[in-house]
């Protein structure tokens, strides 16, 4: 019996895992920049925030807020040199923060 309930536990941990790496997959995002920010890190590297809006919707409530797309190395060259108003259509990687998504991108397409 006892070796039944570890075996079920193990499979609701998998099913949850599975869950949690679908949910944070790779995205394409298409939308238009509303801000464009180069910096350097402490590190002395360069990378671009580009900032979009996004449309949510919790629990009935439709809002939108502005959420960072961060370009580092390869996708830094082609981000910093997008203007405000330009429409980006990037591959991402979605990331939580203290409860706020923001994202990383992965590849710019053009």
């Amino acid at each position: 019996m006892k070796r039944m309930y570890t075996f079920l536990l193990i499979i609701a941990v998998a099913i949850i895992a599975i869950s949690a790496a679908t949910a944070m997959a790779d995205q394409v995002i298409t939308a238009p920049i509303d801000q464009v920010i180069t910096k350097l890190d402490k590190n002395g590297n360069e990378f671009t925030r580009i900032m979009i809006t996004e449309s949510r919707e919790l629990q009935g409530i439709k809002y939108q807020t502005q959420v960072p797309i961060m370009c580092f190395q390869g996708t830094n060259e082609a981000a910093r040199n997008m203007k405000k108003g330009q429409t980006i259509k990037v591959v991402v990687r979605p990331q939580q923060y203290q409860g706020s998504t923001s994202y990383t991108a992965i590849a710019i397409v053009k």
